[in-house]
């Protein structure tokens, strides 16, 4: 991808309970947030909780 964009400025991230083991095998990685996605449930949750939802 970072190739096809020609960007310099991209970031990829591996998320996922295996993200840590792929992400020391493939060099185009440059983050890896096991917990990203649960992270960003809970944060939409906090987000509707304080609005009554």
């Amino acid at each position: 991808m970072k190739k096809e964009l020609k960007a310099t400025d991209v970031v990829t991230v591996a998320t996922g309970g295996f993200s840590d083991v792929i992400a020391k095998e493939i060099d185009s990685i440059d983050v890896v947030d096991k917990m990203l996605t649960l992270d960003g449930l809970k944060y939409i949750y906090s987000l509707n909780e304080t609005e009554g939802i």
